[in-house]
């Protein structure tokens, strides 16, 4: 099937899902890589989601959102869409439809409902279920993972940065300094403190997580969305990207809030825990400069659809450049936050 499909496809496959007629199809928000629709049958309404095929990427997003959210209702958890059917061979599954807006701007009820959640999550850790989930996608159980992964997407970047000067420019001058100035400090001050380079908590993490993936129901409860990387990470790489994720920036006296009220529930155990994830969180903010800088690898620019003129496509590298630079340059404020 195609990875874009038209209306008409679209509404014999919401039907065979909903199993009888489908009165409407509208296209409603969909992030990067999805496509979701409401439709609307026997008088409810349903949300369709695609997640189109992907040659560079093989990651099974559908497979994994799917499990991820029948686990979670399957243990209670309320605070997520209800997964109702899917079909696996054109790549779609059927939710519940949540009746909801989208946060845009970060409130301390919201944070402590995102802090909330993550705790609840934990509480099935040790269930069954739990058990049969495997590693986030992009988890880092380590600082070599985390090298590992700051060095492969640097690489990634280099290689496209032939066709882009200023990027080169940039990579060379700039961003890779940074990530060997970054990787010698974070290995030191882990080295001196006597503190092990391994993580000690293990969480599950809806791994694109925080409020950009979030609807407010109208009585203000928060529903979370997006799992298609859910799976088992460290507690420093989960929070730390809360805090990090673009897609909604966090005040800094409400990442702190977050921070405080995570550490005080899920890593009171561990004494070490503060002083690894100030040591680790300047490379996860480097891994995030570098994920900002995907829109100029070609693939990913297709998949995001932004627009096929050269001009859109410019505009867009010199935007995702300038934000990255701006986040280079904050990270000589980190210990103003920590």
């Amino acid at each position: 099937m195609p990875s874009d499909p038209g209306m008409d496809e679209i509404l014999r496959i919401a039907e065979g899902l909903v199993g009888g007629p489908v009165e409407s199809v509208t296209p409603a928000a969909g992030g990067g890589n999805n496509r979701v629709f409401r439709l609307d049958h026997d008088g409810r309404p349903f949300a369709l989601k695609f997640y189109p095929h992907q040659e560079d990427d093989p990651r099974d997003r559908l497979g994994t959102e799917w499990r991820a959210l029948v686990f979670m209702t399957g243990e209670g958890i309320e605070a997520v869409p209800r997964p109702l059917a899917r079909d696996v061979d054109r790549y779609c599954a059927l939710y519940e439809w949540v009746e909801g807006v989208h946060v845009v701007e970060a409130l301390k009820a919201d944070v402590i409902a995102l802090a909330d959640f993550l705790e609840e999550l934990q509480s099935l850790g040790k269930s069954n279920g739990a058990l049969e989930i495997g590693s986030a996608s992009a988890a880092c159980f380590s600082v070599g993972d985390t090298v590992d992964q700051l060095h492969t997407r640097l690489e990634r970047a280099r290689e496209v940065a032939a066709d882009f000067p200023e990027l080169e420019m940039f990579l060379m001058d700039d961003l890779a300094p940074a990530v060997r100035e970054i990787t010698d400090l974070a290995r030191s001050r882990l080295a001196v403190t006597g503190i092990s380079e391994t993580p000690g908590c293990r969480v599950l993490s809806p791994s694109d997580f925080g409020l950009h993936n979030t609807l407010k129901r109208p009585d203000g409860r928060l529903v979370f969305l997006d799992f298609e990387y859910f799976g088992w990470d460290s507690l420093e790489k989960t929070v730390a990207d809360v805090m990090l994720h673009p897609g909604m920036e966090v005040p800094q006296n409400l990442g702190r809030l977050f921070f405080e009220r995570i550490k005080r529930r899920l890593a009171a155990a561990d004494q070490a825990f503060e002083e690894r994830f100030r040591a680790l969180y300047p490379l996860y903010a480097l891994i995030w400069c570098l994920i900002m800088l995907n829109e100029f690898i070609p693939e990913r620019w297709k998949r995001r659809n932004l627009g096929h003129r050269r001009n859109d496509r410019v505009a867009v590298h010199a935007q995702q450049l300038a934000l990255v630079r701006k986040r280079l340059g904050n990270l000589k404020k980190i210990h103003e936050t920590f």
